[in-house]
């Protein structure tokens, strides 16, 4: 959703697709917990040979130590990627996913931590249950047959909701989807500019007033530049839709029909983005317009 309230499209990644990030994740994770048990027993091997102490006292605690650290690496591998790389880790980033917020908003770290803290319960602990104990007698069989339904049905939620939600993301307000594949594109203020020269331009944007231009700021700008370069059927339908209500909002007075919405779209961009670099020399940052005192969520 723009800030304008018109809704953009998104792909949803596929549950295969999820399936095989998560298999890289866990491939990479074994990697580093591995690697984590031979540190841990080259430690016990000088520990003992400089103390000269029990084996058994010595194995134990190699063994604690690595129990540990095979759960810190577990616990913090999703959380650090997906708060440094925006959503993805080395998985999803291989197959071109990652973690958004439902809502069209930041994410957050704190939504990172609950859907990754769902991942423990929904996945792990049950794992490590099933991996630690051996159904000797009755009692314990029936645990593993009740934690493999447990595994089961969160594994299966996904299958259960149009949107693929586990239910990590059921609790944490995400989604997963396909990240949209980084080109190389022409400057759309040059390209604009271009398009909007003395010879051609039907909208100047000189056109604009300081006050119109400081309604916004960087984060708009960054929308709207994601809208100029969106395709497809509705793309613009869209920038139509959005010029008419940023028209709106800034009290643009002149008539816009759509021959006009596009031009117009592209003058403001070349104008606002002018703004908010001639801002930034002097020491100015403008992050959104609720920044200035505007109500969140207004248009």
């Amino acid at each position: 959703m723009t800030p304008e309230g018109v809704p953009l499209t998104i792909r949803l990644a596929d549950r295969g697709i999820r399936f095989g990030a998560l298999l890289i994740d866990l491939g990479v994770l074994g990697l580093l917990v591995s690697l984590a048990w031979v540190l841990s027993l080259i430690g016990l091997g000088l520990y003992n040979a400089n103390f000269n102490t029990d084996g058994r006292l010595a194995l134990s605690i190699a063994f604690s130590i690595g129990i540990i650290a095979s759960f810190l690496i577990r616990s913090f591998y999703f959380c650090w990627f997906e708060i440094r790389w925006r959503g993805s880790t080395p998985g999803k980033r291989m197959l071109g996913i990652r973690v958004a917020d439902r809502h069209g908003g930041k994410l957050t770290a704190e939504a990172v931590i609950a859907r990754n803290i769902m991942r423990e319960v929904e996945l792990f602990l049950p794992i490590t249950f099933l991996m630690t104990t051996a159904p000797s007698d009755h009692v314990e069989a029936w645990q593993t047959i009740v934690t493999a339904i447990w595994i089961g049905i969160f594994v299966l939620m996904p299958f259960f909701n149009r949107d693929r939600l586990r239910v990590g993301d059921l609790v944490s307000g995400t989604w997963v989807i396909i990240a949209p594949r980084p080109r190389l594109l022409q400057d759309i203020g040059e390209a604009a500019s271009s398009r909007l020269s003395p010879a051609k331009q039907t909208l100047p944007h000189s056109s604009f007033t300081l006050a119109q231009l400081s309604i916004y700021g960087v984060y708009e700008l960054q929308t709207l530049e994601t809208v100029l370069r969106a395709t497809g059927k509705s793309a613009d339908a869209t920038r139509r839709d959005v010029a008419r209500r940023i028209a709106q909002k800034i009290d643009f007075t002149k008539p816009l029909p759509d021959a006009a919405c596009q031009p117009f779209l592209e003058a403001f961009y070349v104008a606002q983005r002018a703004r908010l670099e001639a801002d930034l020399l002097m020491g100015k940052r403008k992050e959104k317009k609720e920044a200035e005192g505007d109500e969140p969520g207004s248009a």
